[in-house]
């Protein structure tokens, strides 16, 4: 004789183990209660009491199964429009070091906002205005190596070539 409430019951854990994850362990966790529940309802039958082997089972089960299905995936390939969306924000942060370092009231705070810059995503003007600051601050060696920074990004950027220019003739 079928007693309902056993059966219910194995439902319910299944249906409880299964929903409670993510959708790749309720797959494994519901699979593997459902296996469990198999083996454990033949195991017990076996012994005269199914429903608790079929119980005992679907825990026992739903456990491997989520512990199988709880291996790392594998990630996701870097594609081309993640680049794109990586450098633009990298674009955004040094433009935004940049205004700092422009908008600030003293040297100090304007060269480490302009460094910041550069760091994140080196321009030539960020370069070229870095070599500005440092070479008010009496540090020449420190500003021609900016000013060639800025011009090795870009050859023709006449702010950085003329100051570099400059300062050769100082």
């Amino acid at each position: 004789m079928i007693r309902p409430k056993p059966i219910v019951s194995l439902l319910a854990v299944v249906l409880v183990c299964g929903c409670t994850f993510n959708e790749r362990n309720s797959r494994g966790t519901a699979g593997g209660a459902a296996i469990g529940a198999g083996a454990g309802a033949l195991i017990g039958a076996a012994t005269g009491s199914w429903w608790q082997g079929a119980l005992f089972g679907a825990g026992t089960g739903a456990l491997i199964g989520y512990a199988v299905s709880s291996e790392p995936e594998t990630p996701r390939s870097y594609t081309s429009s993640d680049r794109a969306r990586e450098d633009a924000r990298r674009r955004d942060d040094a433009e935004r070091q940049f205004r700092l370092g422009m908008d600030a009231r003293d040297s100090a705070t304007a060269e480490y906002h302009l460094k910041q810059s550069v760091a994140i995503y080196p321009t030539p003007h960020a370069w070229n205005n870095l070599g500005l600051i440092q070479l008010q601050a009496g540090d020449k060696g420190a500003a021609r190596t900016s000013f060639r920074n800025a011009i090795e990004l870009d050859p023709r950027y006449d702010p950085a070539l003329k100051n570099l220019e400059k300062l050769g003739s100082s």
